[in-house]
């Protein structure tokens, strides 16, 4: 089982800026940095894990944007997935950071609401690429990566979902 380096680590979370805007992730492996290209594969599914910021009406109406990117490993993160979560980059996504109330988890806990509604809008998708994982016996453990308003949601992503495999290390840069 491999680490995500710290520098590996800043470069994935980087990355996920790139899903506010692209839907084709084919596009992204030429944007990947030289040390991570033959690592991860990020043409696995053709789109970036969509997700709803801001307040009611962002909510009501359904304004999703890119929020996070999904990859396979190769090499020697062969078997491994990745999840990175973009940050706060849209007045919308500061409307989730002031959103500052408490709201249930599904464990119990009591989650920042904005990070928590947010996560809620991209759970069926993450969801999707986890049960994707266990039909194709991808087993490896999953690294997760986000920075600023997406460390909290990829802390929440290994609360929240129903990972099979271990989840190796959670970055929140």
């Amino acid at each position: 089982m491999n680490t995500l380096t710290p520098t590996q680590a800043v470069q994935l979370a980087s990355l996920a800026y790139d899903a506010k805007e692209l839907k084709n992730t084919k596009l992204l492996n030429g944007l990947l940095h030289a040390s991570l290209r033959d690592q991860f594969d990020f043409s696995i599914n053709n789109r970036s894990i969509q997700g709803v910021s801001g307040g009611f009406f962002s909510h009501l109406f359904g304004l999703s944007t890119g929020f996070g990117l999904v990859a396979h490993g190769k090499n020697s993160f062969q078997g491994d997935s990745v999840i990175t979560i973009r940050g706060t980059a849209s007045l919308r996504d500061g409307l989730t950071d002031a959103h500052f109330g408490l709201s249930g988890g599904s464990n119990g806990s009591m989650v920042h609401a904005g990070f928590n509604k947010t996560f809620y809008s991209m759970k069926p998708a993450l969801q999707e690429f986890v049960a994707a994982n266990i039909r194709d016996k991808i087993t490896g453990c999953v690294h997760i990566v986000g920075h600023s308003l997406g460390g909290a949601l990829a802390t929440l992503n290994e609360i929240e979902l129903p990972f099979p495999v271990p989840v190796k290390d959670t970055w929140g840069l």
